[in-house]
């Protein structure tokens, strides 16, 4: 399994770990795809503005929501850590 540059962290035994990649950005908002073990689990849109989730697409379930939020948290860390919003990222759950 390959991860983004910089986060072999995320690799951690027995645990789920989720990818999270951005799929495009704009002057207003920024889409970002969510996934584990390659298996794309839904996408979220972040606002530049006020960094809320303005709209999602995801499968059903709540295991899948709760990941979801966990995702747009890293991004939200990261952006606020470094000033820009990641090209990929990850979390081991």
């Amino acid at each position: 399994m390959s991860t983004p540059a910089g986060v072999d962290y995320c690799l951690k035994p027995m645990a789920i770990y989720i990818e999270i990649t951005k799929h495009y950005e704009t002057h207003e908002k920024v889409v970002y795809l969510y996934s584990c073990d390659h298996i794309s689990w839904g996408e979220f849109l972040i606002t530049k503005k006020s960094f809320a989730l303005e709209s999602v697409k995801e499968l059903e379930g709540e295991k899948q929501k709760f990941f979801m939020f966990r995702a747009w948290g890293k991004v939200r860390k990261t952006y606020l850590t470094t000033g820009e919003f990641p090209q990929e990222t990850c979390y081991a759950a």
